[in-house]
């Protein structure tokens, strides 16, 4: 069976999502036992890190679903944003939202 972390990576991977390069709907990677979800920028790097953090916290449109459709519980325990991230080439900047996973 696999960790909840996992089917979280894998379904955001996944072509429903898109959270991939070839996606274009942002990326997510595993950080330890955590997930790390990253969304791109070019200007608006508050507003794109508060539509995150939201969709991401409970009650959000991500974290509702992720509950009602496969059990797992989401908490956001960190954020940020960077300007000069490489996580999207050096002309993009990235918001990201760090979520514990159970």
């Amino acid at each position: 069976m696999k960790k909840p972390a996992s089917v979280l990576v894998d379904t955001l991977k996944s072509d429903d999502f898109g959270f991939t390069e070839a996606g274009g709907n942002g990326r997510v990677k595993k950080s330890g036992k955590n997930v790390l979800v990253y969304d791109s920028f070019y200007y608006g790097g508050d507003e794109i890190l508060e539509k995150l953090t939201k969709h991401w916290s409970e009650g959000g449109t991500y974290s509702n679903y992720f509950k009602e459709e496969f059990g797992i519980t989401v908490k956001v325990v960190a954020t940020g944003s960077d300007f000069h991230s490489k996580v999207f080439g050096k002309n993009l900047g990235a918001a990201w939202v760090e979520l514990e996973v159970a």
